[in-house]
């Protein structure tokens, strides 16, 4: 009888632990972390609130994004996705009521712009009504659950750069992925690349960084 209910008490514990793992997200604090390296950091809030008024519905433009040369065949998609990202955490915020992605990709030299003043972007997004522009870059990748991004968010009246940060978040879903194999619950693929899941986390960290001042 004894040696029933051990088997039983250790079938109950381990299908308490399997279900725990199972709904384990990609998002949670224990399958990334992230790290914000911020150059130039304006109270976002603050500042619309005193150059536009409280009551303002200011408009941003996102360009996407620029990627290493090693996403040539994705570039177009990932730099997109990105974006639009960033679109959807800024409007989460409910701190700016109108976001949208800008229709030009790219430009001769766009990639080097980001380092000598991002005046083409400014220029354009001005001439089409916006307030602000958002502009980044992905860093080139190293290491597979790493990501590191650059952004400015600029005010398209002033050319005053608000934000300029490196964003770093780094991946544990493999370390996971390993736990849950080992359970038997999916089985791992080393070959695994979460990108999208990096793309996701590292929008959201900036994003709640820049507006949200919570990170």
């Amino acid at each position: 009888m004894t040696s029933f209910l051990n088997s039983l008490f250790l079938f109950i514990t381990i299908s308490l632990c399997s279900c725990n793992l199972i709904h384990i997200p990609i998002d949670n604090s224990n399958a990334t972390s992230c790290k914000i390296q911020a150059y130039i950091e304006t109270p976002f809030i603050h500042y619309i609130n005193t150059r536009y008024g409280s009551d303002s519905f200011i408009r941003v433009a996102i360009i996407p994004f620029d990627l290493p040369e090693t996403f040539a065949n994705n570039s177009t998609f990932y730099a997109r996705l990105l974006a639009t990202n960033f679109k959807k955490h800024l409007l989460s915020t409910k701190e700016i009521a109108i976001v949208e992605m800008f229709d030009r990709d790219s430009w001769p030299l766009k990639f080097k712009e980001f380092r000598t003043g991002n005046h083409k972007a400014i220029e354009q997004a001005r001439n089409a009504g916006y307030d602000m522009v958002l502009v980044g870059k992905v860093n080139k990748i190293t290491n597979p659950n790493e990501l590191t991004i650059e952004t400015k968010m600029i005010d398209t009246n002033t050319s005053i750069t608000l934000w300029f940060s490196k964003t770093t978040v780094l991946s544990h879903a493999k370390t996971l992925d390993k736990n849950m194999d080992s359970f038997g619950l999916s089985k791992y693929k080393p070959s695994k690349f979460y990108f999208k899941e990096l793309l996701e986390e590292v929008s959201l960290c900036t994003v709640k960084r820049f507006v949200l001042e919570d990170i």
